[in-house]
């Protein structure tokens, strides 16, 4: 590896003051490749419609061989890349004119442009730090949204990678900076929470200073973690509905599968003929919210229900090839009141 290669001062500098380069903007105008939210008003039916200043945003582009390296007016220096992913925030994810996956896939695309950005030119200081922030808070925000969504519309395997990359990305920096950070906590707990139960996510956390390791979301992440590892599934959804909202959506993922495995843990517990289990009680510790949806999960794993009980069967258990995701009542109820600004967007103070 070339010296200095990795060195901040010897990366390029971006100059382009603009969401999108000019270059770009005149190539896509030419070639027909505006998004839908980036036309300008009044020339949709035009063959090939304008783009609008104020909305077009750089879109990705895959390093190719042969093609130079992007030139500084290229480039948005770091300021214009953190305008650019609060304008995507604040004006495009909630907008209506789309369905969501929609939207989704278009501020996808233009943070995986606005990180390549923040690659070449090796940023490494508090605008890096607040960008992906707001990048983790959306993937996983995402991912819980979108979670009932087909493969076809939201790909949740490559939404989780581009989480974990910015989150790894974004845990680097905090222990390279040397500066304190208000949000290293929350993104700590996310990571920990998101990867519930890995090795390597426990080590790192543990090796963390005490301080953060005591703060609050920590600590709420660190008893879910070992309610999880002790297989008490009770606790672990009594735990997750204290949690924060991001963080709840952040486990999600895995309380699904543990729903699942207290099923079947419960199937060889309460083996009988004659026991019947009241599906409301069951409702109830293992936090799906609606009887509806635990009967037909109840079923999908092969176990009986009649007028509102369960009938334990061992040998009936069905394991599950893949745990189908759907949203819960009570992380739904925690999005009711915010806006997502208010999700993916925090204070530094």
């Amino acid at each position: 590896m070339q010296e200095g290669l990795n060195d901040p001062a010897t990366a390029p500098v971006g100059k382009c003051e603009g969401m999108c380069p000019a270059d770009e903007i005149k190539l896509r105008e030419c070639e027909g490749l505006l998004h839908t939210l980036e036309i300008a008003q009044g020339t949709e039916k035009l063959k090939r419609p304008k783009a609008d200043k104020e909305k077009i945003v750089k879109m990705f582009s895959r390093p190719a061989a042969g093609r130079s390296d992007p030139k500084p007016k290229d480039l948005r220096p770091p300021e214009v890349l953190h305008r650019t992913v609060i304008y995507l925030v604040q004006s495009v994810l909630p907008s209506k004119q789309l369905p969501w996956n929609e939207v989704y896939d278009f501020v996808f695309d233009r943070f995986r442009a606005v990180r390549q950005d923040m690659v070449i030119q090796r940023l490494m200081g508090k605008h890096a730090v607040d960008i992906l922030e707001i990048m983790v808070r959306f993937h996983i925000y995402a991912a819980y949204r979108l979670c009932e969504e087909s493969v076809y519309n939201f790909d949740k395997r490559i939404n989780e990678e581009h989480c974990q990359e910015c989150l790894k990305r974004l845990l680097y920096l905090y222990t390279t900076l040397d500066s304190s950070f208000s949000h290293r906590a929350e993104m700590e707990s996310l990571y920990l929470l998101f990867n519930l139960g890995n090795a390597d996510a426990i080590r790192h956390a543990l090796n963390l200073p005490k301080s953060l390791r005591q703060s609050e979301p920590l600590q709420m992440a660190f008893r879910v973690t070992w309610a999880y590892l002790q297989a008490n599934y009770v606790r672990v959804v009594r735990l997750v509905k204290k949690l924060e909202f991001l963080q709840a959506c952040a486990v999600h993922q895995h309380l699904i599968s543990i729903q699942r495995d207290a099923l079947r843990r419960m199937s060889v517990a309460y083996h009988s003929k004659a026991c019947r289990y009241p599906l409301d009680h069951l409702d109830e510790i293992l936090g799906i919210g609606s009887t509806v949806s635990l009967q037909a999960m109840c079923q999908q794993c092969g176990l009986t229900v009649q007028d509102g009980k369960i009938c334990f069967q061992r040998g009936n258990f069905k394991e599950q090839e893949k745990n189908s995701l759907y949203p819960l009542d009570f992380i739904d109820s925690m999005l009711s009141s915010k806006s997502v600004m208010d999700i993916l967007v925090k204070d530094n103070g």
